[in-house]
């Protein structure tokens, strides 16, 4: 499967388009319920607020990454791909 289908098939799951932003906390408990609450499991930061929330974020994983920890990044939307979404120790997956 390319890259582009993938991100279709992403897309088509969720039910939005690109570049949209629609959640709500009822649909998430309920996906992460479905996976065995994996949230729970690991120590976590969750930053909030109205704006700066994706420079503070990679500003955390960086500082924890050179501390030699594995970090997993969420940030959302993304600006080039569906990929830097979620990143790995900075790298985008």
């Amino acid at each position: 499967m390319r890259y582009d289908q993938v991100e279709a098939t992403i897309y088509s799951l969720i039910g939005q388009s690109p570049g949209a932003s629609s959640d709500s906390p009822g649909r998430t408990r309920r996906l992460l319920r479905l996976v065995g609450d994996p949230h729970l499991s690991f120590k976590t930061v969750h930053v909030v607020g109205t704006s700066g929330k994706g420079s503070t974020a990679t500003f955390i994983a960086s500082i924890l990454s050179s501390q030699g920890l594995r970090v997993g990044l969420y940030t959302s939307p993304h600006i080039g791909t569906l990929r830097e979404r979620v990143r790995l120790n900075l790298i985008p997956i």
